[in-house]
This record gives structure tokens, sequence and C-alpha cells, in this order.
């Protein structure tokens, strides 16, 4: 676990009911009931919540699935991975939950409370259980195109809610796209444009597959980065390949500086002209070269979208 928790001492399993002393076991391990072996998760206890899953692990944060016992609903809880005596950064993150607690959209993962836990803070969310985008990616076989089409819309509509609040995501990829049980696309993590430069250029080495240009070279960026990291995102749900692949990270980090994106085309030809332009427009590797906000991305996808539509429904 990345930070205290209460052990559980005993569990209920709920295909026998059978009590089962869980003391000695792991948090969040499975256990078989001793009565009908059924598998059992062990919680953890954490204040009122009853963590059950760890949904994910970050370069800055881990997030838990868990059982709020005040409130009798479940929810995400975020725990950001901050040292009590990294007061900067404490505070940027506190920040960035509380910006987002006053952002009510449907595309954005709802943030219902925020807390700390022995000097980390916790930020508690609806619960995520849809998965995200990058389970639903499958190597060199793209997602059904109006699908990704409608996730791109739904996802710039996020971005430009929180863009009129001066909030820049900074790291939007697939493992950032949730979905919740009705399959809704939910963007999360908006903690990244807190995490100091030098920590933000590892986490790019790490997942370097839609980070802009300019964030990579370390310069100032606004809203076109968010633009060119949805772009990729969407290339890569579409095609089935990231944009760039190399060998090395450093050879896919110098063909992202020194060149434009290749067409979607190349490895889907039944893609629809307006969708493959669109999404080469919003990965330009000049910024200006881009969509300028939006709405104008937004223009795109959707008369992208409208003619996919438009040409399925002539072929059925």
């Amino acid at each position: 676990m990345a930070f205290h928790v209460e052990r559980v001492k005993k569990v209920q399993c709920d295909a026998c009911k059978t009590s089962i002393d869980v003391s000695t076991a792991k948090p969040l391990s499975a256990v078989a009931c001793p009565k009908c072996s059924a598998p059992v998760i062990v919680p953890a206890k954490v204040g009122s919540m009853m963590i059950t899953k760890l949904y994910g692990e970050g370069t800055g944060s881990i997030v838990y699935k868990a059982h709020d016992r005040v409130l009798g609903r479940e929810v995400a809880l975020k725990v950001m991975k901050i040292l009590p005596t990294d007061q900067p950064g404490r505070q940027s993150g506190m920040d960035e939950a509380r910006a987002l607690l006053l952002v009510n959209h449907p595309n954005i993962v709802a943030v219902y409370a925020i807390d700390t836990r022995r000097g980390q803070p916790c930020i508690i969310m609806e619960p995520l259980d849809g998965g995200s985008m990058k389970e639903r990616l499958k190597p060199e076989v793209g997602m059904d195109e109006a699908e990704v089409l409608s996730i791109g819309i739904q996802v710039c509509k996020a971005l430009h809610e929180t863009s009129r609040r001066g909030l820049l995501h900074l790291d939007v990829k697939p493992g950032n796209i949730m979905f919740d049980a009705a399959g809704v696309p939910k963007l999360m993590d908006f903690g990244f444009a807190a995490i100091d430069p030098d920590d933000q250029l590892n986490e790019i080495l790490g997942t370097p597959y839609y980070v802009s240009p300019e964030l990579v070279r370390q310069l100032p960026p606004d809203l076109r980065a968010d633009i060119y990291s949805l772009g990729a995102t969407l290339f890569h749900a579409v095609t089935g390949h990231a944009p760039f692949e190399a060998a090395t990270i450093k050879a896919l980090i110098l063909a992202r500086l020194n060149s434009d994106p290749p067409d979607p085309r190349e490895y889907r030809q039944d893609l629809h002209p307006l969708t493959a332009e669109t999404l080469m427009r919003m990965m330009q590797e000049d910024p200006d070269d881009r969509h300028m906000d939006y709405t104008e991305v937004m223009e795109d996808l959707e008369d992208a979208l409208d003619a996919v539509k438009e040409r399925d429904a002539a072929k059925s």
C-alpha cells in the first residue's frame, strides 16, 4: 500500500456469507473462502473508506476503488505521491483538486471531496468501473472509427471546460481516459501540470507516445499541447499504432521533435479523409499549425463523425 491503512480482521464471503478471519492476510490480496472456496478480496480501512481494489498507479498518484461507509457509496480514492516535506508540491496538488471541485462536467471525473492522510493529499472521486481507453487498445487493430471520434469529441469538451478555468492537463493519453459503468468517457488526472519540471521529463520518457514536442523541449505549453496529445491518443486508438514508433526512446523522441505525424491511412486505409486530416492537423510539430482552440477541434471531429456515419449508412 502507498500509505498507512488499518488491517481488517474479518470479512464476509459474498457467495455463502461465511465470516472469514483475514487478520494476517495482505490488504487487497485474494483469499479462498474456507467453506465454498470462492475468492474473497481482503479490504483495508482508511478512515471511513474501505479500500477494495487498486485501479492503477502512475508517477504522481495511486488510485484505489473504495466504499465510503459514511456516505454509503462506491468511490475512487486518489492518493498523491507527495512527501510531507514537499510543501510546494503538496499545495499544488491540493490547489488542483480544489479547482476540479468547482468543475461539473459529464466528461470529467467528478471530485467529491479532498482530504489529507498523514500529510498526503487524497482526492475522493466518482468510481471508474468501465476501465480505460488503454485497456481497449488492440495492437495493430484500430477501434471503431465512429466510436473513437465520439470519444474524442467528448474529451475535447472536457478540455475546453477546464481550459476556460485556466487549467491545462498536459498528460492526455489512453490511460487517463476512463469510462464509467455506462461507458461514458471521463478525463482524469489533471495533477501533471503541478509536477516539478524534472519529474515531468521523467514521466514523458516513461510514456513518450502522446506528449507534444514543446513539452519535450520544456517550453511553456498552452492548450495546443493538450490538443496534440489528444490527437496522438485518437491516432493510436483508431489505427492500433502509436503515431511514432522506434526501437529506442531516444529515437522516438527525435522523430517526435523533427517531423510531423504520419498519415493514419498508412496503417488503416479505410479511414475517412476528414478523420485523417483532423488528426494530422492536431498533431503538427509546430503549435501554430494546429487548431488554435477546442471549438475548431470539435467542429472538425464532428464533421468527420457525420461523414463516417453517412458513409457507413450508405454501405448498409
